[in-house]
């Protein structure tokens, strides 16, 4: 571009004419203001980026490109795509495909006005005479690809925001909300250019709705992905929350700079709850650490595509990742073979259910679902319980100093057979030091009882790592429900409190809070890990065996919807 202008172009030009590049991301205009400064010799005055998560005042950088000698070249992707008119520009170089007819029009309008010779002259020494032209750089084939018609927004223009919200939060899909929805986000976006105050939410909203429209969102079809958007409206505008993960990540307290990974993420509930653990207040991360924080702390798999969309939106609305960047999150089964990097923590819920399996269709077209049995040398022991591969596979991922926060069923510490293998197997090889024993229907269905292992990995140095395991009973006389009486974060605050994050070696037995030695737990049927306090008070057990007896007919009914 640099000889071109300068030889072909504009041979005359004594300065570099006003050029605006589009790029793809904002991590990619990184690395053009980087190359930029290289190639022309030029110091950070000449060549500005101007996005949402640019430093500096954009109205700024915009009045001064518009006005003033420098920025001679500023570099952007949506925020000066439409409405911003600069007179003096020159050229435009495109950096980025655009599939939207009607938003590349737009953006190609960024060059048409002219100007006269005397205000040309002011921002541009060495120009001769009045902007008589502007000239379009096409380095990706941007006029070659296919581009289509944008779609109108305005479907209910007499229904209130909060109203589209509540529908939209009530399972609300049709075209006519989400599009409504869609231009109450414009509007806002308008409002926040003006000098109204928007959440930044809103704003990641629109500029995440902007792209799906200009069709730069690769992989599934934009209408699928806009509505998957939108579902998580509520989300971004702070109105939901996930406290469980939360308090998983304020035991764990992940560090900055450092990996987290969940071999099975979802939506991303436990990378959300380690997010806002880094970034509470009072917590300062510098350049370096946010930069690391947004594009390198977290890692996951899901093998759901619609799942792991959910979870790379709700990533993206929280500025991790990149909307058309390398996904964080691969669609790809953590357990088919070892991990290939190796992370410094891992929070995890794990899929509940006895077996894995795979979708095997015949030559009849007919679906079955065979058992799936993970071969791996670095497992201790061959099952096709889900829960326990992801449990030895998670060991597999931590690096020597590595710390886990891992949700499993009550099955996986006391059953026997490969359970009680790779029981002792943990015990010995790493400290498992706390199990937070959860309520009925917390994080699985009603009757399932759950937990949270908390353990650090240790060298393989033939030692036995766990000293004893620490208790804490969130279940007798407690009854939370997911409606009603849910869980919340005053509820774990006793356990966070027990949990001592600050030194372990300090803690402090309670009523709900107890001890168990290593030689106690081995000396246990099974090295059981489970049923270790004294029976409950007979109402709790009755309670109990209701929850169970419903759990086992809601199993029952699944099967003979399946039978049908």
């Amino acid at each position: 571009m640099k000889t071109a202008v300068e030889t072909q172009i504009f041979p005359n030009r004594r300065d570099t004419p006003k050029t605006l590049i589009f790029a793809k991301t904002d991590s990619h205009a990184d690395d053009i203001i980087n190359l930029l400064r290289e190639v022309y010799g030029q110091g950070n005055a000449f060549c500005k980026k101007v996005t949402y998560r640019a430093e500096g005042d954009a109205d700024s950088i915009l009045s001064s490109f518009r006005n003033d000698y420098h920025p001679r070249i500023p570099v952007t992707v949506d925020m000066i795509a439409t409405g911003t008119d600069v007179k003096p520009l020159e050229v435009l170089l495109f950096m980025r495909d655009v599939r939207s007819k009607g938003y590349y029009e737009q953006m190609k309008g960024r060059g048409v006005r002219s100007l006269d010779g005397d205000s040309l002259k002011r921002v541009s020494n060495s120009a001769d005479g009045a902007k008589a032209r502007f000239v379009l750089i096409d380095a990706v084939g941007v006029e070659k690809s296919l581009k289509t018609e944008s779609r109108p927004l305005e479907k209910k223009p007499g229904v209130a925001l909060k109203d589209l919200l509540q529908g939209v939060a009530m399972g609300s899909r049709d075209d006519d909300t989400v599009l409504s929805l869609a231009n109450h986000l414009v509007r806002l976006a308008n409002a926040e250019a003006q000098g109204k105050t928007v959440s930044e939410a809103t704003l990641r909203l629109w500029s995440a709705y902007a792209r799906v429209q200009a069709g730069q969102v690769k992989g599934s079809e934009s209408r699928r992905q806009l509505t998957d958007l939108l579902s998580l409206v509520r989300f971004a505008l702070g109105l939901d929350g996930e406290l469980k993960p939360f308090a998983a990540a304020v035991c764990v307290r992940p560090e900055p700079m450092k990996i987290i990974a969940d071999p099975a993420c979802g939506t991303g509930r436990f990378f959300l709850g380690a997010y806002n653990w880094l970034t509470r207040p009072g917590a300062q991360l510098n350049k370096a650490q946010k930069e690391f924080l947004r594009d390198q702390t977290f890692h996951g798999n899901e093998i759901v595509p619609n799942t792991r969309r959910m979870c790379l939106m709700n990533l993206f609305l929280h500025s991790i990742g990149e909307l058309d960047g390398e996904p964080l999150v691969a669609r790809s089964d953590a357990l088919i073979t070892e991990p290939g990097r190796k992370v410094d923590y891992v929070l995890a819920n794990p899929p509940f259910g006895k077996k894995s399996s795979m979708t095997i269709t015949n030559e009849e077209g007919e679906e079955d679902r065979d058992a799936l049995t993970y071969e791996r040398q670095d497992f201790w022991e061959t099952t096709s319980n889900k829960q326990l591969n992801f449990l030895q596979h998670i060991v597999s991922l931590l690096k020597l100093d590595g710390k886990a926060a891992v949700v499993l069923p009550d099955n996986v510490l006391f059953e026997g057979g490969a359970g009680e293998k790779i029981r002792r197997k943990l015990l010995e090889t790493c400290d498992v030091h706390t199990i937070l024993r959860l309520p009925t229907g917390i994080f699985y269905a009603q009757g399932v009882k759950a937990n949270v292992v908390f353990f650090d990995a240790k060298p393989k140095d033939g030692k036995v790592h766990t000293q004893g395991v620490w208790f804490y009973d969130l279940r007798t006389n407690k009854h939370f429900t997911l409606k009603t009486r849910t869980l919340k974060l005053d509820d774990l605050q006793d356990f966070i409190t027990c949990y001592h994050a600050d030194n372990r070696h300090a803690r402090i037995a309670t009523e709900r809070f107890r001890f168990f030695s290593y030689d106690d737990l081995m000396a246990r049927d099974k090295a059981s890990l489970d049923n270790l306090a004294e029976l409950p008070p007979p109402d709790v057990l009755q309670q109990e065996i209701i929850d169970h007896l419903e759990a086992a007919l809601a199993s029952f009914r699944d099967v003979a919807l399946r039978l049908r």
